[in-house]
């Protein structure tokens, strides 16, 4: 299994954030959430692309273009007209340790600290699993350091 940026379902707020750091991440997402409300989706595409790292750094403007690009052409069908979710029981949070399988987990050096959060719990929990960070990457590693991010893969693949 190889988990790129993952999140854990399941995973609670309390020990994922600060009270300060929720309200942050609450305003941050607030003109994304008008511009769902709006059914905006030029301007939801601004608002991802303007996320300080969810998207390709501006070291990358080509990755950046590209996923400019592609969130231009996508429906946000996920977002504008969900399906109703139906949630593990008991969450993922607390099954990682039921993972028999090879993992690697890769991270961007510089994407969210919830991300980093999350691979620390994923590379406890999961017996075995192997942890590697980009340098200079956020979200994205493989459109950003493509060559790294193939590298990476392709040794763990061998090792198996």
């Amino acid at each position: 299994m190889i988990l790129v940026g993952s999140p854990i379902s399941g995973y609670p707020h309390e020990v994922m954030f600060t009270q300060e750091q929720l309200q942050t991440l609450i305003q941050q997402w607030m003109p994304f959430e008008q511009a769902v409300q709006d059914r905006d989706i030029p301007r939801m595409v601004d608002c991802l692309m303007d996320h300080p790292t969810l998207v390709p750094s501006p070291h990358y403007p080509a990755a950046r273009q590209r996923v400019r690009q592609q969130l231009s052409e996508y429906s946000f069908v996920w977002v504008l007209d969900p399906a109703p979710r139906q949630g593990l029981t008991p969450p993922a949070h607390g099954r990682l340790t039921e993972i028999r399988v090879p993992t690697l987990i890769i991270v961007g050096a510089d994407d969210h600290f919830q991300l980093h959060k999350s691979a620390d719990k994923l590379e406890r929990d999961i017996a075995g699993a192997r942890r590697a960070s980009i340098p200079d990457t956020h979200h994205m590693p493989n459109m950003e350091k493509p060559t790294e991010f193939n590298q990476l893969v392709l040794d763990f693949l061998h090792n198996l």
